[in-house]
């Protein structure tokens, strides 16, 4: 109930014309500075499009290898602007081309532990543990659902699927 509207509170607070493109992406989700001249490409033909990126889970280089992550937009404007309030995700024909990473699930045990029994996705509470939660990641294990196919490659902080940015910080 709360995620459109939190998605979708700065319709509120700011002004825009209906062919403004708005990119709606989470903080974990980093798009490639050299992708938007192909994002805005795409949605000045389409309205609205939906973000193909890669998938990370548990660390910055963790791969999950055949895993698309399609959830973020780009739009424009007028494509959602009288559906207030609205999740700017999940809509438009998925980009051909990969723009950016998402990386999910990036945090320490602990965290992952606080965030299974404060917020996030409440049926896999029964992985909040931190023991769990370290084997996981240590052996490369998706315990949230077993008969999920889960194949990990882990990448080298210069390789070029990782953006710019994450190189740099780490």
């Amino acid at each position: 109930v709360n995620e459109p509207v939190m998605r979708s509170a700065f319709m509120n607070s700011l002004s825009f014309d209906d062919e403004d493109i708005v990119v709606s992406v989470d903080a974990d989700e980093i798009i490639y500075r050299q992708a938007y001249p192909y994002i805005f490409s795409e949605v000045e033909r389409k309205h609205c499009v939906r973000l193909n990126l890669h998938q990370f889970f548990y660390k910055v280089n963790y791969l999950w290898e055949g895993k698309d992550f399609v959830s973020p937009i780009a739009a424009k404007y007028k494509v959602f602007k009288n559906s207030y309030p609205c999740n700017w995700r999940d809509m438009g024909p998925i980009t051909e081309d990969k723009v950016g990473c998402h990386f999910s699930w990036c945090m320490t045990p602990e965290e992952m532990v606080y965030k299974l029994h404060t917020y996030s996705h409440p049926m896999y509470r029964f992985c909040a543990n931190k023991e769990l939660m370290e084997g996981a990641i240590k052996n490369k294990e998706y315990p949230f659902d077993r008969s999920v196919d889960f194949k990990i490659r882990e990448l080298q902080m210069n390789d070029p699927i990782l953006p710019e940015c994450i190189k740099e910080i780490v």
